[in-house]
């Protein structure tokens, strides 16, 4: 897809953080998906991801590492955030 890029192992570190939403009146955690510092040599695209808890079930990572080796994407910052427990009020969905 990106003749250009030569083709490398990339590894994609997860990092987590705790944003406090005084919307949501809770500490919203998000989980940071990238790839490693030394491996970055252009800007990063982002990709906001609702229900961040499901990336294990998703297998985000390993899928995220795959597509970037194989040079199927370019280099992405995923902010993985996770619901809270009243999720469908969060998102504005519920009637």
């Amino acid at each position: 897809m990106y003749a250009s890029w030569q083709e490398m192992e990339i590894t994609i570190t997860e990092t987590n953080i705790t944003l406090r939403s005084d919307v949501l009146k809770r500490d919203v955690v998000c989980t940071l998906l990238m790839p490693e510092d030394n491996e970055i040599t252009e800007p990063l695209n982002l990709l906001l991801l609702n229900d961040g808890q499901e990336i294990e079930a998703l297998q985000l990572k390993e899928t995220l590492q795959d597509l970037a080796s194989y040079n199927r994407i370019k280099p992405v910052l995923v902010v993985a955030i996770h619901a809270g427990t009243e999720r469908l009020q969060e998102y504005g969905t519920a009637g």
